[in-house]
This record gives structure tokens, C-alpha cells and sequence, in this order.
């Protein structure tokens, strides 16, 4: 709402000066290296919808199996939904959450609400508004345009591997995807133990991995993963891959060389330690910080590699700040221009988002908030 807003002022300026208000509103707001996370429900009952879907207010409305999340410029918050679902979901400016594609298990392509998939779960938003998810079981992509058109962008459907024109290539259990500013998709072919690209033309390629499990870094030609399970790209072309088999951060460069992220810590108790246990979503700001969904918590890196828990102390549910928030299996992640990410929380069938916050003291009786009763 606030967005709304401030679009109106901003059209209500003469032009000159709308120009310089609207540049400061949009300016990228630097990462911190000291904030921790705020984290609070905005969508989600903390039931599974075993039977249909229920949407209508976020608070109430209910998921299935939340996995893939992504954030448009104008902060609506799209999930994709597996389970029972199938379906990709958003999460409006003024609290709703809608259905915008998806009816019952399947594959279809066509119109929006009669388009079927399955168990879909990375998603991402490229430069033109097509919503772009990895239709997993499907082993497809698929492409949501603007007009509520549902279209496969690659895959044939066939488990296995094979590169090639998108329309013959093959996954195998695609998971996490991520799109570059020249409209490249990048994929975490997880069961071929794969990074592959589906360039704008239209073309499958395969970036690193051998096709079988394993762990070494190196050239992309030896290089080797297991179970990569999510996808980021920066702005220089560098992807950064949640290796969820081995526990990982891994990083591969344009010139085509994988190495491990390195992960050092400045809190050494027990409760911040950030060794990885199980990530699975990823996410890299503008300013090249990435944020790790891992197993209960959000782990920040720091482009020199420091690395700190961010928010989370352990499975459950509890909004609040740091450690004292609890999240159970975090799965996909997403980030705003304000630096606000947005985590389906999926063992607890809610979408969480965690704002940044100073780092001091707090004082848990007045920062944490027991759990609604549903």
C-alpha cells in the first residue's frame, strides 16, 4: 500500500521534481553487515490445504507445500505451490492471496487457471514479467506470460539429460532457478547433478556438473555437485548454487571455474554457528551479499565470504528477531529493493518475510509473539 502511495505523490509532482523523488526511492539500499532479521507472517493459515485451495486474506488463506517464492518491483509476492496444489499463488499489496495459474495435477499448457502442473517449485520473474517456474515433476519449465498464457519454455518432459533446442532438451527433477538481466534462465537440474542454461534463444546447455554426485571444484569441466537444489546469478555473470548434498555454497564464474564459498565465523556459540546443514534456497543482492535458506534458519555471506545466521534458532514457529524467531524447513527466498526477504517457510505452510534490523539486545518478552490458534 505504502507503494501505492507513493506513486501518486510522486505523479502529483511537477516533472523535475518527480524525477529526483522518484531516483531517491529507488535507490538500492546497502546490505548490512550488522543488522539481523525481523521475521513476521504476512501470508499463510500454519495448516496444509489438503482438499482445493483457499485463498482470499493472506492470513487465513492456506498453502500446501510452499517451495519457490519471488518478489516483483512493485513487491508482490509470488509462490509456487506443490502438494495438493499445484499451483502458482500471489500475495497482493493490500494482504490477499490469489491464484494465478494452476487447477489440478498434470500438464497443460494454455490459459492460466486450466494450465495444470507438478509439483512446482523454483520460481523466478524476468525483465518483462513472465513468471518463469520449474514445473519439477514435469521435469519442464514452464512460462506464465503477462496475458495469463501458460507455455513450456523447455523440456520435453522426459526424465533424463540431454541438451540441445529447448524444445528437446531433457531435466530431471528441475528445483531452483534464477534469470540473468539478458533473459537467460539458469537451473539447478538437481537429479542430473547439473547447473544448466536456457539461453533467450532458446537453447539447453549444461554450465557445470559431471551427472553424477560428488564434490569438487575446478574447472566446470570436472567440477561436480550433489543435489543442487537452488540458483543465483549477480550482475558480473557469477552463479552461486545452494549444493544441498554437500552441505555447500558453491560459486561458478564466467570464465567457467567452481569453487566453495568460504565460511568463517564472527559469533562462535553454538546458537549462530552458520555451518551449513542443509541449504536449499539462495539468494544475491545488488551489492553481492547472499542470504541461504538452511534447514531452520537464513544465513547471511558477506562478499568476503564472512558468514552469520541471520535469523532463525531452530525448527518451530515464532516471529520475532535474530535467533528467537523459528522456522521449520525454509525453502525458497526472495529480496525487495528495500533489502526485505520473503522465505516460504514450508513445514509450517506459511510465507514468511524477514526485515532487517539493527543488531542489539533484545528484550524476547516484548519481541516475540505466540503463535495464533488456527
Amino acid at each position: 500500500m505504502r507503494r501505492i502511495v507513493l506513486a501518486v505523490l510522486i505523479l502529483s509532482l511537477p516533472t523535475a521534481t518527480a524525477v529526483v523523488v522518484y531516483l531517491a526511492l529507488n535507490k538500492k539500499i546497502p546490505t548490512s553487515r550488522e543488522a539481523i532479521g525481523s521475521v513476521t507472517t504476512i501470508a499463510g493459515a500454519g495448516y496444509p490445504a489438503y482438499r482445493g485451495v483457499e485463498d482470499g486474506p493472506a492470513r487465513s488463506a492456506s498453502f500446501s507445500d510452499p517451495f519457490g517464492v519471488a518478489v516483483d518491483r512493485r513487491g508482490t509476492v509470488y509462490v509456487a505451490d506443490g502438494g495438493e496444489s499445484n499451483r502458482i499463488r500471489r500475495i497482493t499489496a493490500d494482504g490477499k492471496v490469489e491464484t494465478i495459474a494452476g487447477s489440478t495435477e498434470g500438464f497443460a499448457d494454455g490459459d492460466a487457471h486450466r494450465a495444470q502442473f507438478n509439483t512446482p517449485s523454483g520460481i523466478a520473474i524476468d525483465r518483462k514479467g513472465n513468471i518463469i517456474v520449474a514445473d519439477t515433476s514435469n521435469n519442464r519449465l514452464r512460462k506464465i506470460s503477462a496475458d495469463g498464457t501458460v507455455t513450456t519454455l523447455a523440456g520435453s518432459g522426459t526424465a533424463g539429460y540431454k541438451d540441445g533446442p529447448a524444445s528437446e532438451a531433457q531435466f530431471d527433477g528441475p528445483i531452483g532457478i534464477a534469470v540473468d538481466a539478458q533473459g537467460s534462465v539458469f537451473v539447478a537440474d538437481a537429479y542430473n547433478d547439473r547447473i544448466r542454461k536456457v539461453s533467450a534463444d532458446g537453447m539447453v546447455t549444461t554450465i557445470a556438473g559431471g551427472g553424477s554426485p560428488g564434490f569438487s571444484d575446478g574447472n566446470v569441466a570436472i567440477a561436480s555437485f550433489n543435489t543442487p537444489s537452488g540458483v543465483t546469478v549477480d550482475s558480473q555473470g557469477n552463479i552461486f548454487v545452494a549444493d544441498t548434498g554437500n552441505a555447500a555454497v558453491r560459486k561458478i564464474t564466467p570464465q567457467g571455474e567452481v569453487s566453495t564459498v568460504i565460511l568463517t565465523s564472527r559469533r562462535e556459540t553454538q546458537n549462530n554457528s552458520p555451518a551449513l546443514r542443509r541449504p536449499v534456497g539462495i539468494v544475491v543482492t545488488h551489492d553481492d551479499f547472499l542470504f541461504v535458506t538452511d534447514a531452520s534458519r537464513v544465513i547471511r555471506i558477506t562478499p568476503d565470504g564472512e558468514a552469520e545466521a541471520y535469523a532463525g534458532g531452530g525448527p518451530g514457529f515464532v516471529d520475532g528477531i535474530g535467533d528467537q524467531a523459528r522456522l521449520s524447513a525454509p525453502s525458497g527466498i526472495a529480496i525487495d529493493r528495500e533489502g526485505n526477504l520473503f522465505v516460504a517457510d514450508s513445514h509450517n505452510y506459511l510465507i514468511r518475510e524477514i526485515e532487517p534490523k539493527p543488531s542489539k539486545p533484545v528484550d524476547a518478552e516484548s519481541t516475540l509473539k505466540d503463535r495464533p490458534a488456527f
